[in-house]
């Protein structure tokens, strides 16, 4: 008789598995974007019966899309990239900071915004908050700030009017400070 090998006990590291899980997950969540944006511009490139040489308006939006999302990809590839959860965010929420201050903010399950408002994104740098981006929200999303967060900043959410606003008009729902 063979005596089966003696199999190693692996004790879980719950604070790797959870970044891990992030990692997956926002990898995951970019390929099926990657993956629905590619379907779509098939789609758009089948069933387009137009004769003209002009590129329709769905082209653009998904080439500005497929920017976006290779924008996000190359700053959460950044070998130096900072992960930082936000605090009190319940794991909705992950920025992610490559090394010359351009983010991204990983958004998972967190509640669509009610109907005329949108989620904005502030870097807020010396007591000025500085528009970064809009978001729905329902679903999970990878959204890049188009603006650098340098150290010490703090990037915030809060719920505007749709559309955004030119400055915050209510108190951060989440805030987290890049050190």
């Amino acid at each position: 008789p063979v005596a089966e090998p003696a199999r190693p006990t692996v004790e879980p590291l719950r604070r790797r598995r959870n970044r891990r899980s992030w990692m997956i997950g926002g990898g995951a969540l970019l390929f099926g974007l990657a993956l629905a944006a590619a379907a779509a511009a098939l789609a758009a490139d089948v069933f387009d019966g137009s004769d003209d040489d002009e590129p329709p308006a769905a082209s653009s939006a998904l080439n500005a899309l497929a920017q976006r999302q290779a924008r996000a990809i190359s700053i959460m590839a950044q070998p130096g990239a900072t992960r930082i959860p936000v605090a009190g965010a319940e794991e909705r929420l992950l920025l992610v900071v490559g090394m010359e201050g351009d983010a991204v903010l990983i958004v998972s399950r967190l509640p669509e915004a009610p109907a005329g408002r949108t989620y904005e994104i502030w870097v807020i740098s010396g007591n000025r908050p500085r528009p970064a981006g809009l978001f729905r929200g329902g679903g999970d999303a990878v959204v890049p700030l188009t603006r650098a967060v340098p150290k010490g900043a703090t990037v915030a959410l809060t719920l505007e009017r749709l559309g955004g606003s030119p400055r915050p008009t209510s108190d951060p729902l989440y805030a987290v400070t890049r050190s």
